[in-house]
Protein backbone atom coordinates (compact mmCIF):
# COMPACT_ATOMS: atom_id res chain seq x y z
CA UNK A 1 0.00 0.00 0.00
CA UNK A 2 1.23 3.55 -0.97
CA UNK A 3 1.53 6.61 0.90
CA UNK A 4 1.82 9.83 0.16
CA UNK A 5 5.32 10.55 1.58
CA UNK A 6 6.68 6.93 1.90
CA UNK A 7 5.36 5.58 -2.25
CA UNK A 8 5.26 2.10 -2.79
CA UNK A 9 8.21 -0.66 -1.82
CA UNK A 10 9.31 -0.48 -5.97
CA UNK A 11 9.72 3.24 -5.72
CA UNK A 12 13.30 4.35 -4.48
CA UNK A 13 12.38 7.24 -2.42
CA UNK A 14 10.56 4.26 0.18
CA UNK A 15 13.58 2.48 -0.36
CA UNK A 16 15.62 5.59 0.77
CA UNK A 17 13.05 6.25 3.30
CA UNK A 18 13.49 2.93 4.77
CA UNK A 19 17.15 2.87 4.52
CA UNK A 20 17.59 6.10 6.24
CA UNK A 21 14.61 4.94 9.33
CA UNK A 22 16.52 1.48 9.60
CA UNK A 23 19.89 3.80 10.21
CA UNK A 24 18.10 6.04 12.57
CA UNK A 25 16.43 3.02 14.43
CA UNK A 26 20.13 1.33 14.62
CA UNK A 27 22.05 4.15 15.82
CA UNK A 28 19.28 3.99 18.89
CA UNK A 29 19.94 0.93 19.68
CA UNK A 30 16.56 -0.27 18.42
CA UNK A 31 17.46 -3.77 16.93
CA UNK A 32 13.87 -4.96 15.77
CA UNK A 33 12.87 -1.69 14.43
CA UNK A 34 15.78 -1.16 12.43
CA UNK A 35 15.32 -4.95 10.99
CA UNK A 36 11.85 -4.09 9.99
CA UNK A 37 12.39 -1.07 8.36
CA UNK A 38 15.65 -2.42 6.36
CA UNK A 39 13.61 -5.52 5.46
CA UNK A 40 10.92 -3.03 4.04
CA UNK A 41 13.89 -1.58 2.25
CA UNK A 42 14.97 -5.30 0.82
CA UNK A 43 13.05 -5.71 -1.93
CA UNK A 44 15.30 -2.87 -3.81
CA UNK A 45 18.49 -5.26 -3.77
CA UNK A 46 20.35 -2.68 -2.50
CA UNK A 47 23.81 -3.08 -1.08
CA UNK A 48 23.68 -0.88 1.46
CA UNK A 49 20.69 -2.00 2.97
CA UNK A 50 21.43 -5.24 2.80
CA UNK A 51 24.46 -4.95 4.99
CA UNK A 52 22.76 -3.25 7.41
CA UNK A 53 20.15 -5.17 7.52
CA UNK A 54 22.70 -8.27 8.06
CA UNK A 55 24.11 -6.48 11.31
CA UNK A 56 20.72 -6.54 12.57
CA UNK A 57 20.03 -10.04 11.69
CA UNK A 58 22.95 -11.06 13.12
CA UNK A 59 22.23 -8.87 16.51
CA UNK A 60 18.77 -10.41 16.36
CA UNK A 61 20.70 -14.12 16.82
CA UNK A 62 19.92 -15.15 13.39
CA UNK A 63 23.58 -15.72 12.51
CA UNK A 64 22.90 -18.64 9.15
CA UNK A 65 20.13 -15.68 8.22
CA UNK A 66 22.76 -12.92 8.42
CA UNK A 67 25.48 -14.43 6.69
CA UNK A 68 23.45 -15.13 3.96
CA UNK A 69 22.25 -11.75 3.65
CA UNK A 70 25.78 -10.20 3.68
CA UNK A 71 26.68 -12.78 1.26
CA UNK A 72 24.13 -11.46 -1.35
CA UNK A 73 25.52 -8.00 -0.14
CA UNK A 74 28.68 -9.00 -1.51
CA UNK A 75 27.42 -10.98 -4.45
CA UNK A 76 25.72 -7.87 -5.58
CA UNK A 77 28.48 -6.09 -5.35
CA UNK A 78 30.66 -8.01 -7.79
CA UNK A 79 27.79 -7.94 -10.17
CA UNK A 80 27.80 -4.16 -10.40
CA UNK A 81 30.62 -3.55 -9.17
CA UNK A 82 29.06 -0.49 -7.51
CA UNK A 83 29.74 0.24 -4.01
CA UNK A 84 30.09 -1.63 -0.99
CA UNK A 85 32.16 0.16 1.77
CA UNK A 86 35.11 -1.40 3.60
CA UNK A 87 33.40 0.18 6.87
CA UNK A 88 30.19 -2.26 5.85
CA UNK A 89 32.75 -5.25 6.21
CA UNK A 90 34.28 -3.84 9.14
CA UNK A 91 31.13 -3.56 11.07
CA UNK A 92 29.99 -6.88 9.85
CA UNK A 93 33.01 -8.49 11.34
CA UNK A 94 32.68 -6.47 14.31
CA UNK A 95 29.12 -7.56 15.14
CA UNK A 96 30.58 -11.13 13.89
CA UNK A 97 33.15 -10.70 16.75
CA UNK A 98 30.54 -9.69 19.18
CA UNK A 99 28.38 -12.81 18.42
CA UNK A 100 31.16 -15.38 18.11
CA UNK A 101 30.90 -16.24 14.87
CA UNK A 102 34.42 -16.96 14.26
CA UNK A 103 34.57 -18.05 10.67
CA UNK A 104 32.49 -15.38 9.79
CA UNK A 105 34.47 -13.19 11.34
CA UNK A 106 37.98 -14.21 10.31
CA UNK A 107 36.31 -14.57 7.03
CA UNK A 108 35.55 -10.76 6.53
CA UNK A 109 38.42 -9.30 8.67
CA UNK A 110 40.62 -11.09 6.02
CA UNK A 111 39.11 -8.92 3.38
CA UNK A 112 39.62 -5.89 4.75
CA UNK A 113 43.77 -7.25 5.31
CA UNK A 114 43.93 -8.07 1.85
CA UNK A 115 43.10 -4.50 1.42
CA UNK A 116 45.62 -3.09 3.22
CA UNK A 117 48.08 -5.41 2.12
CA UNK A 118 47.19 -3.84 -1.32
CA UNK A 119 47.36 -0.27 -0.25
CA UNK A 120 50.83 -0.84 1.50
CA UNK A 121 50.67 2.24 3.63
CA UNK A 122 48.58 2.03 6.60
CA UNK A 123 48.35 6.14 7.47
CA UNK A 124 44.66 6.75 8.70
CA UNK A 125 44.10 10.04 6.21
CA UNK A 126 45.09 7.87 3.41
CA UNK A 127 42.66 5.00 4.69
CA UNK A 128 40.36 7.36 5.09
CA UNK A 129 40.17 8.75 1.42
CA UNK A 130 40.00 5.23 0.38
CA UNK A 131 36.91 4.52 2.41
CA UNK A 132 39.01 1.98 4.70
CA UNK A 133 38.25 1.92 8.35
CA UNK A 134 41.80 2.83 10.76
CA UNK A 135 44.08 -0.20 10.31
CA UNK A 136 44.44 0.15 13.99
CA UNK A 137 40.41 -0.92 14.52
CA UNK A 138 41.05 -3.77 12.78
CA UNK A 139 44.26 -4.97 14.47
CA UNK A 140 42.34 -4.36 17.38
CA UNK A 141 39.02 -6.29 16.47
CA UNK A 142 41.53 -9.11 16.01
CA UNK A 143 42.44 -8.95 19.01
CA UNK A 144 39.61 -8.72 20.78
CA UNK A 145 38.55 -11.69 18.80
CA UNK A 146 41.66 -13.28 20.36
CA UNK A 147 41.19 -12.20 23.98
CA UNK A 148 37.42 -13.42 23.56
CA UNK A 149 39.05 -17.09 22.58
CA UNK A 150 38.89 -17.22 19.40
CA UNK A 151 40.74 -19.38 17.30
CA UNK A 152 43.91 -18.48 15.05
CA UNK A 153 42.53 -17.32 11.55
CA UNK A 154 42.14 -20.53 9.93
CA UNK A 155 43.90 -19.02 6.91
CA UNK A 156 47.70 -17.43 7.28
CA UNK A 157 48.16 -16.16 4.21
CA UNK A 158 46.66 -12.98 4.17
CA UNK A 159 48.03 -11.99 6.96
CA UNK A 160 51.71 -13.02 6.23
CA UNK A 161 51.06 -10.77 2.73
CA UNK A 162 49.91 -7.97 4.97
CA UNK A 163 53.26 -8.36 7.50
CA UNK A 164 55.43 -8.27 4.31
CA UNK A 165 53.65 -5.44 2.56
CA UNK A 166 52.60 -2.82 4.92
CA UNK A 167 54.75 0.22 5.81
CA UNK A 168 57.01 0.32 8.97
CA UNK A 169 54.12 2.26 11.11
CA UNK A 170 51.53 -0.50 10.23
CA UNK A 171 54.14 -3.26 11.26
CA UNK A 172 54.90 -1.92 14.03
CA UNK A 173 50.83 -1.94 15.09
CA UNK A 174 50.18 -5.65 14.02
CA UNK A 175 53.30 -6.78 15.74
CA UNK A 176 51.96 -7.63 18.81
CA UNK A 177 49.04 -9.61 17.09
CA UNK A 178 51.08 -11.55 15.33
CA UNK A 179 53.83 -12.07 18.06
CA UNK A 180 50.57 -13.33 20.31
CA UNK A 181 49.19 -16.00 17.29
CA UNK A 182 53.00 -17.33 17.66
CA UNK A 183 53.72 -16.09 13.84
CA UNK A 184 56.32 -13.87 12.51
CA UNK A 185 57.70 -11.59 11.61
CA UNK A 186 57.77 -9.21 14.14
CA UNK A 187 58.86 -5.53 13.25
CA UNK A 188 59.62 -3.16 16.22
CA UNK A 189 58.19 -4.85 19.31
Amino acid sequence: MATPFMGSAEQPLCTQACLLVGMALMRESDTRGAAAALERARTAEDKEVLALLAICTLQLGDAAAAHRTFARAVDLERVTHGFLTHDHVFLYARECRRAQEWTEFWRWLAVLVESYAALRITDASFLGIRELPPFESVVAEATRALEQGAPPPPDRAPWDQLAAAIDDEGGVELSPLLKRLGWGPTRGA
